[in-house]
């Protein structure tokens, strides 16, 4: 049975070599990721399977990002804040069919009984004509029993797979 809940976040700070406008852009239209591509992350020998694609699109509920992951994987992030090219953030919508049977380890489930992924926030500021800075902050949730020892590690772990 699970204790407790507990709501952590984790952020990271890059520049990028890029213009503002190029960096949002890039945010909001990922394809065909490579898996050498990706960085390394203890995370991805566990068996975690690695993301595709992001695409944001236009719908009759606003700006949603389809994400594709490895596996099968494919799920929405509903997007709550767009102010280009400065902040872009969304909340994740997961449903039963959003991760097939087998595609991830039962307590690696996204909206699951022990984590979910809450919110996302891309701020970008304009360092010079060609780089940015960007802040990317993750909320989320875990539910177990050793929610000190999981927390420093989904912690590492986002910050390292983001």
């Amino acid at each position: 049975d699970v204790s407790q809940y507990h709501n952590g976040q984790t952020q990271q700070e890059i520049v990028v070599n890029a213009p503002i406008q190029t960096v949002f852009a890039s945010i909001n239209n990922i394809q065909q990721i490579q898996p050498e591509e990706i960085k390394y992350s203890p995370i991805f020998t566990m068996g975690f399977p690695k993301p595709i694609s992001g695409m944001t699109e236009q719908t009759d509920q606003g700006l949603i990002r389809q994400i594709y992951w490895q596996r099968g994987i494919h799920f929405q992030e509903k997007i709550s804040q767009s102010n280009a090219p400065h902040q872009l953030a969304w909340t994740y919508v997961f449903t039963p069919q959003s991760f097939p049977k087998g595609s991830l380890d039962d307590h690696l489930e996204m909206g699951g009984k022990y984590f979910n992924l809450l919110t996302t926030d891309y701020k970008l500021e304009a360092i010079s004509p060609t780089q940015t800075k960007m802040i990317l902050t993750i909320d989320y949730r875990l539910s177990t029993e050793v929610n000190w020892y999981a927390d420093v590690w989904t912690g590492y772990e986002i910050g390292r797979a983001s």
